[in-house]
């Protein structure tokens, strides 16, 4: 699996311009994923926070972070995942608390088929939109949000990556 990372902030922080090679097509240095190999992608992991690719926000407000997993072969792909049930089918990462409850199902009855694999099409032209909503506040799942800048990022519970190159960006929050 070969992953993308984001250059986004670094390239507004030291106010690069340019285009890089992004996902096998050339983008504007300030696009928010960035490929770390020149090989094409597979699959494309986009995330946004707010609708942007960097959002600020107060301490205790709520934000829709979503993420979006394209198909760029142009085929279907069968993805053998593990089964993260209750939650989605990416796993988000990137808030300091490592045990944050992203799709808040603390409360959530056990699955049936929890730890198996499961296997899923992704269509080429047809992204799976995966949409959370993170209270920052303290909740029933998760302590508080501390103001920071963090790097959201989702990526698949794949089983077997091996053949498969993943890039994945990242979002931008700023919590205030």
């Amino acid at each position: 699996m070969r992953v993308c990372r984001s250059m986004w902030l670094m390239g507004m922080v030291l106010g690069l311009v340019g285009c890089h090679e992004v996902c096998g097509r050339r983008e504007p240095f300030w696009v928010s994923s960035y490929c770390v190999s020149a090989d094409p992608c597979d699959v494309q992991i986009d995330v946004d926070v707010g609708g942007l690719p960097e959002q600020a926000v107060m301490a205790g407000d709520v934000v829709t972070v979503t993420a979006t997993v394209s198909n760029l072969t142009g085929a279907p792909l069968e993805l053998v995942l593990e089964d993260d049930c209750p939650d989605g089918a990416v796993r988000f990462t990137g808030l300091p608390d490592e045990d944050y409850d992203y799709y808040g199902q603390c409360g959530a009855d056990a699955c049936v088929d929890a730890g198996e694999s499961r296997t899923d099409l992704l269509a080429f032209g047809e992204p799976w939109v995966i949409e959370l909503t993170l209270d920052l506040a303290v909740g029933e799942c998760n302590d508080a949000v501390e103001p920071g800048v963090y790097e959201l990022e989702a990526v698949l519970p794949l089983v077997d990556e091996a053949d498969l190159r993943v890039c994945t960006g990242i979002g931008i929050l700023h919590v205030l």
